[in-house]
């Protein structure tokens, strides 16, 4: 999901209109009585994966949101936007902080699924 974000986030702010979005309250991602689907594109696939080349794909997308962040100012990021499936039309500003918020919801599911299961 972070580097299809980047390559969003990059495209919006090369090639899209400037517009105002409202601050949305992204807070809530973390909330997991809020349900929302994924969309089809970021749905898990069937292919397996080593902890090594997941390991790999997360701190390279990190590597990417951060260094995205560092390039362009707030005040760049403000002016463009994208829409989200759940919170609507947001600058590309917010953009960066949902997708840690996002991790967090996740990161709370796997607690969640570890301690159903005793581990």
């Amino acid at each position: 999901m972070e580097n299809m974000v980047v390559n969003l986030l990059q495209h919006a702010l090369e090639t899209g209109e400037v517009q105002e979005a409202k601050k949305r309250r992204i807070e809530a991602t973390v909330n997991r009585e809020i349900k929302v689907d994924a969309p089809d594109e970021l749905l898990p696939s069937d292919e397996a994966l080593s902890i090594e080349t997941i390991k790999d794909k997360l701190v390279t997308s990190h590597k990417q949101l951060a260094d995205f962040a560092q390039e362009h100012s707030a005040e760049t990021l403000i002016k463009k936007a994208l829409p989200h499936p759940a919170f609507g039309l947001m600058s590309l500003e917010q953009w960066i902080p949902f997708v840690g918020y996002h991790e967090v919801r996740h990161t709370e599911q796997i607690r969640e699924v570890k301690a159903d299961i005793g581990l």
